[in-house]
């Protein structure tokens, strides 16, 4: 079976040894019921690194001994965990479109304000010399609200940037 780096058995070789016709006939004697392939390794694998550890396989499968009550709780445990964290990935992959739409719209609206700026300056451009010192001034307000918006994407491009330092630190991150 698939085997790690220290030579013992990933998680998915302990399932596959312990669903053996030879171990489930040890299994059966020592009235130690498996629960399905999925559920057994997440029962196993405790700490959830993908490999299993001889005290993790001992302590799942004391976990696992005992009579039919036992595995109906077992099992509803089992569905729990599943649930769990498949709402954490669903959530986990809400965040990351999050903010990749969230990096799109601050890229979209960062092409904007340069388009207008370029617009405003080809504007004044286009005007006779004589124009020019009038039609500055009528832009000078264009121009401050494009700085603005630029301070403002600034403190938005900041904010993500401190939100992805704090995650990147989090012992919840995926």
């Amino acid at each position: 079976g698939p085997k790690d780096i220290l030579g013992q058995l990933d998680r998915r070789g302990y399932v596959a040894l312990l669903k053996s016709l030879g171990a489930k006939v040890l299994l059966d004697k020592m009235h130690i019921a498996l629960p399905s392939t999925k559920d057994l390794e997440n029962v196993l694998d405790t700490d959830h690194n993908r490999s299993i550890s001889l005290e993790e396989l001992q302590e799942g499968l004391m976990r696992l001994r005992g009579s039919r009550v036992n595995l109906i709780g077992l099992d509803l445990q089992c569905r729990l965990f599943r649930n769990f964290w498949s709402a954490t990935a669903a959530m986990w992959q809400a965040e990351s479109s999050s903010k990749t739409a969230s990096r799109r719209a601050t890229q979209r609206l960062s092409d904007r304000i340069d388009g207008m700026e370029i617009n405003a300056i080809n504007e004044l451009e286009a005007e006779p010399n004589f124009r020019r010192e009038q039609q500055l001034s009528e832009l000078q307000g264009v121009f401050d609200h494009l700085d603005k918006l630029r301070e403002s994407l600034e403190a938005l491009n900041s904010l993500n940037q401190q939100c992805q330092c704090q995650e990147e630190m989090s012992p919840l991150s995926p």
